[in-house]
């Protein structure tokens, strides 16, 4: 979307590119599924009203649900979600708006690496410190 419908959806103030509006003319929800786990989003909310709601979710199920009236209502802001806790950890992202539009933009994430990861980093280090165990006690 670009531009703005008044009492439709507004563009991001600053944002003179399309942008992303979900529950005016595309009845939503959005929904961005991640390639993996990550542990950090954050986008341009646009005019952040109480009916727009941002569910983080993993497998199905939703682990935080973050509505615009928790922050100064009809504002827009740059928005960023750290979790900590591994089994926070998100692979969803669902954008709802029950009245008008929530008008988004700028999306960004981080994906953590999955245990078997950490393995195989692991094994690695451990392969190649015997590699050179073995040298050095070869000299």
């Amino acid at each position: 979307m670009s531009g703005s419908v008044g009492a439709v959806h507004l563009q991001p103030a600053g944002d003179d590119f399309n942008y992303w509006t979900i529950g005016s003319d595309n009845l939503g929800p959005g929904i961005v599924q991640l390639p993996g786990l990550a542990n950090y989003f954050s986008l341009h909310w646009g005019t952040m009203d109480s009916y727009n709601q941002l569910i983080l979710s993993r497998g199905g199920v939703d682990l935080l649900t973050i509505s615009g009236d928790q922050f100064v209502p009809g504002r827009e802001n740059y928005v960023n979600i750290f979790v900590t806790d591994p089994g926070e950890y998100f692979d969803r992202v669902t954008f709802i708006s029950t009245t008008n539009a929530f008008e988004t933009d700028n999306h960004a994430f981080r994906l953590v690496p999955e245990p078997s990861s950490y393995a195989m980093m692991i094994a690695g280090l451990l392969f190649a410190g015997t590699v050179v165990r073995r040298r050095i006690k070869q000299q």
